[in-house]
């Protein structure tokens, strides 16, 4: 689990110097429709926001089995 925590992380950590912003006005200077755009924008957040979450969960649940065989 810490493994996959550690994964998480280092994911979140790489998203987070990605701006959606910047991804969706790529999108459109490159000639992608604005709903497209709009859409890879939004699952970027989408994904971080999911990452984050599962990353916290997973913190408890660490935590929840150190405790337990202490």
């Amino acid at each position: 689990m810490k493994e996959l925590r550690s994964s998480f992380l280092k994911t979140i950590q790489d998203m987070e110097s990605e701006n959606p912003l910047s991804i969706f006005r790529e999108h459109m200077e490159n000639g992608l429709l604005f709903k497209a755009g709009l859409q890879d924008a939004l699952n970027q957040v989408n994904t971080f926001a999911n990452l984050y979450m599962s990353a916290i969960e997973l913190q408890e649940e660490i935590k929840k089995k150190e405790s337990a065989s202490s």
